[in-house]
């Protein structure tokens, strides 16, 4: 696919209108079947040769394995977690605020026509929010092979507080993989604070390394 995506379809008629979880290189997310079996989802590759699993809780399954000829023209990053922890991975890029056009997040996540243009990059939901604790992703892609003027891009995790997260543990993991296919993950484990902070939004300190990009 485009922007060295994956399009991966699923065909389980044994499986109606059921949940399963695509794996990719430590990446997880929940998606459905249609009520014929059949699903079709779009995948950032983080590996140049991409191997994905498509695994139901029964233990059925399958793997499929593409070779992605422009991989090493993006880097990536990925937050990930389960249920509804209002978490959001937000890309803040050449200097953008808080609001404005070039801040890349899941109200204004881009498409792929900032990456050919190089204008910058886009954000991926991935999951099944209509699933009970749906493992979620969001996945940024920026075009860094691509770039002819120097370029900063910060990347943030940040969670919001709400009625349904206060006082409660939070768990995510964040990805990281560069156009040479190093990849760095890390895990966040923490106490969110009490419910008279509703409203509030946290930043996730560390969970990812911002982009610097020279003139190629």
């Amino acid at each position: 696919g485009e922007a060295a995506t994956v399009d991966v379809a699923i065909s389980a008629p044994c499986h109606l209108s059921a949940a399963f979880t695509i794996h990719h290189q430590g990446m997880m997310f929940t998606a459905t079947t249609n009520d014929a079996g059949v699903s079709k989802v779009s995948v950032p590759a983080l590996a140049e040769v991409a191997v994905l699993i498509a695994a139901f809780d029964n233990g059925d399954g399958a793997v499929a394995t593409v070779t992605v000829a422009d991989f090493a023209d993006y880097d990536r990053a990925v937050l990930q977690w389960q249920g509804d922890t209002a978490v959001m991975l937000s890309a803040y890029e050449n200097g953008a605020a808080f609001g404005d056009p070039s801040h890349i997040h899941g109200d204004n996540p881009g498409d792929v026509a900032r990456i050919t243009t190089a204008e910058g990059g886009f954000l991926m939901t991935l999951g099944d929010s209509a699933v009970e604790d749906a493992l979620m992703a969001e996945v940024y892609t920026f075009p860094s092979g691509m770039v002819s003027d120097p370029l900063d891009v910060m990347l943030v995790a940040e969670a919001e507080i709400t009625s349904d997260n206060c006082g409660q543990e939070l768990e995510a993991q964040s990805i990281q993989v560069s156009p040479t296919g190093e990849t760095t993950a890390l895990d966040l484990l923490m106490m969110m604070p009490e419910c008279d902070a509703v409203g509030d939004f946290l930043i996730l300190q560390n969970m990812f390394e911002d982009l610097t990009l020279a003139t190629r």
